[in-house]
């Protein structure tokens, strides 16, 4: 990076106690070519997205994207993909009643678009989940969707004779009835009360929510952490908004830890490689009990207030019936 750079210095300091030693921009823990971003970003690319700094958020997928090992496109085409998803009209492919959709749904394009598609693969990409969560508080329509549907139909089509000698997952992937999607799109919007809430959640805090209300507490961390979201700000932005609470069970954040982590805690103890994440946990209270205390002694993980919990998974189940339409639109144009 160059260190001359204002924007190297503001994004930094975003990351800072989480940044990769080499790659500061990068999550600390994981590999750099994972692409896990060390902040969400998600923020500061719809402020740059209003203020027309394209060039900004062209420099930040150059920086996320620099250690490739040798596979895939180079710095150059990260650049020009950037400008092209900045330049997105997102009113053409998607209807919002609610004009923050748009933004929200913009700047999250750019953490998905690093480990997600955004061509006719999207179909079958499971990222989108990211994409669904981001705007989940706000009902959609796809402007020519029956269109749409054809082409994600021939695509997939032609998907199916290319590749027919090497793998059947494209003839297992069904064609789209249109009369479906419309349905899902025209059915009655659930949980609004919860839906109001959760808009003046950051995009971020919106992941970890549902990645808590259908993993349990503290696992929200899982799904988010691959797009940057720091798991310990967005629960507190949940507790703040009413939509989750801190539990201090020792087992539950012990469980927010990698196999990794719980294996070099007990380092000299007789564990086994082979060993899994509760297995471990539950050999550590029992043997090391002073190390399970050391782990998670003034610790709390987040879970979704009891309250809105019918809510939540009412608006889960509904997020699922979103997927298609979303890629639909977003894949073919």
């Amino acid at each position: 990076m160059n260190e001359n750079n204002s924007i190297d210095h503001e994004l930094a300091a975003m990351c800072a106690g989480n940044a990769h030693s080499e790659y500061p921009l990068l999550r600390a823990g994981t590999s750099p070519i994972s692409r896990y971003p060390a902040a969400d970003f998600t923020p500061w690319i719809a402020q740059q997205l209003a203020s027309g700094s394209l060039d900004k958020i062209a420099s930040l997928m150059v920086e996320l994207t620099k250690v490739n090992g040798g596979l895939g496109p180079g710095p150059e085409w990260w650049q020009q993909f950037a400008f092209r998803l900045a330049k997105l009209d997102l009113h053409k492919l998607l209807m919002f009643q609610d004009e923050p959709a748009y933004r929200d749904l913009h700047a999250a394009i750019f953490p998905y678009s690093l480990r997600g598609a955004m061509d006719g693969f999207i179909i079958v990409d499971e990222h989108v989940e990211y994409l669904v969560r981001a705007v989940l508080p706000f009902p959609f329509k796809v402007p020519d969707l029956e269109k749409k549907a054809s082409m994600a139909n021939a695509f997939i089509e032609k998907m199916r004779r290319e590749l027919k000698d090497s793998t059947p997952a494209w003839t297992n992937t069904p064609l789209y009835s249109y009369a479906a999607l419309d349905a899902v799109l025209c059915a009655e919007v659930p949980a609004h009360a919860l839906r109001s809430r959760l808009a003046e959640a950051t995009v971020g805090a919106r992941q970890v929510f549902f990645g808590t209300l259908l993993g349990g507490a503290g696992q929200g961390a899982w799904s988010a952490r691959p797009f940057g979201i720091n798991e310990e700000a967005a629960s507190a932005e949940l507790v703040s908004l009413g939509l989750g609470v801190y539990v201090g069970d020792p087992l539950l954040v012990l469980m927010t830890l990698k196999k990794e982590e719980l294996l070099a805690a007990l380092d000299g103890f007789p564990t086994k490689q082979g060993w899994a994440k509760k297995f471990l946990i539950k050999f550590m209270m029992k043997e090391a009990p002073i190390v399970a205390k050391q782990l998670s002694e003034g610790k709390r993980v987040v879970d979704i207030c009891p309250s809105l919990r019918d809510d939540g998974l009412r608006l889960a189940a509904w997020s699922n019936t979103l997927k298609d339409p979303l890629a639909i639109a977003i894949g073919f144009d």
